[in-house]
This record gives structure tokens, C-alpha cells and sequence, in this order.
């Protein structure tokens, strides 16, 4: 409704409410009343109209200070890389930290990391990054604990110092196995958080952003 069409319907009724003060019981009623209207005449009178439009309607120049103004609109509330925490957590990913910034880091634990890469090849694309790493460790593990198992089907005395060291050099094996792939994985994830980040910055999304919740600006390019 017009905001002139309001105030006059108001000042009518209170035009109305003034010529009928003796059907109010007590005065006291009446004048307040009268203050209450005129009350929502003084309110109404100071909003200002303003003309709004769909982002599209936009000319290119405000456009773009609408998309610069709201570009961290996506990431401001510290919750944006959630979802790919929760994806981590299905494969017993923990994600306890990171730094997109100069630390450049991210901060995983992994229980099992064999576990952790079966579930990966189960529930994970072949085309994921995640897949091939996962992939990668089982190959490289299977075939160090293939030695393993073959050394120890050995029969040899319990002595034999070149068994054991051979099987101690195999556990190494392992473990330095666990560390690279772990810091591989540790990459991955970083790189995954970098390119979602980027992307929820993107003028692609903030566009996508603005159409889909069909946000309204001023002819400045401030949302409503």
C-alpha cells in the first residue's frame, strides 16, 4: 500500500476518533487514543521509499559492487567447510585445524589409515584425488606386508640377526609409509578446503547467491 494512502486513512480515523470522544468511557482512554495514532502517523511519515531491484536489473557497474560488497558473505560465518568435514569424518577423517592464510596447513588425524582408505575406495569416486591416494597406500602397504608375511613363513632361528633386521626394517618400512601418506592426505584436504573457499568467494557463486535466495538491492548495490 502507498505510504501517502496510509497516513491519510489514519488521519481520517483520527478525524474520527476525535469527533466520537463521548463513546470512550473515561478521557483517559480517549486521549490515548488520539496519542496512539497519531503515533503511527509519525512512524509512517518517516519511512522512506526506496526502489529495489533483482540483481539482474543491475546495470554492470553496480553489479559488480554488489558482488565485491558480499563476496565473504558465504564464508563469514566460520561454518562454510563444514560439509567437508562431516564427508572426512565418514572415511574416519578428524579435521582439527587449519590455515588457508600464511600457516598454509591442514591438522588431520587418521586412526587406521588402511581402514580409513578402504572406506575411501568404498564410498569415494574414482576420479576423487582421495581415491587414488587411498589407492596408492593400500598397493605400497600390501606389498611391504607381503615381505613381511613371507620373511616370518621363513624358518630360521629366532637369533638369525639378518631376519630380524630385515623384518625390523620392513615395520620401518611401514611406518614411514603411514607418515607419507598421511602428509599427503593432510595436503589433499588442504587443497580441498582452498578450492571450496575460492569457489564460495567466486563471482560464480555470489551470483548464483543472489538469484537463487532472489536478493533485492538498492540502485547502489546494497541488499534490502
Amino acid at each position: 500500500m502507498n505510504k501517502d494512502l496510509i497516513i491519510s486513512s489514519l488521519q481520517l480515523l483520527l478525524e474520527q476518533v476525535k469527533n466520537s470522544e463521548w463513546t470512550f468511557a473515561y478521557k483517559s482512554d480517549y486521549e490515548k487514543r488520539i496519542k496512539e495514532i497519531n503515533k503511527q502517523i509519525k512512524i509512517i511519515m518517516r519511512i522512506i521509499e526506496t526502489k529495489v531491484y533483482q540483481f539482474k536489473e543491475l546495470d554492470e557497474q553496480t553489479k559488480e559492487k554488489a558482488i565485491d560488497n558480499y563476496r565473504y558473505i558465504g564464508v563469514e560465518d566460520g561454518h562454510w567447510y563444514e560439509f567437508i568435514k562431516d564427508d572426512l569424518s565418514h572415511v574416519c577423517i578428524e579435521l582439527k585445524s587449519f590455515d588457508l592464510d600464511r600457516g598454509s596447513f591442514a591438522k588431520i588425524h587418521i586412526e587406521d589409515l588402511y581402514d580409513t582408505c578402504y572406506l575411501i575406495l568404498k564410498f569415494h569416486g574414482e576420479n576423487n584425488e582421495t581415491y587414488k591416494i587411498a589407492e596408492g597406500y593400500i598397493k605400497d602397504y600390501d606389498f611391504i606386508k607381503d615381505k613381511m608375511d613371507n620373511l616370518e613363513c621363513i624358518e630360521n632361528d629366532d637369533s638369525d640377526e639378518e631376519h630380524l633386521n630385515k623384518l625390523m626394517q620392513l615395520d620401518k618400512d611401514l611406518e614411514d609409509l603411514d607418515e607419507e601418506y598421511q602428509k599427503e592426505f593432510s595436503e589433499e584436504v588442504l587443497s580441498m578446503l582452498r578450492k571450496e573457499y575460492e569457489y564460495m568467494t567466486s563471482d560464480e557463486y555470489i551470483i548464483e547467491m543472489f538469484e537463487a535466495n532472489e536478493y533485492e538491492f538498492t540502485d547502489q548495490g546494497e541488499l534490502i
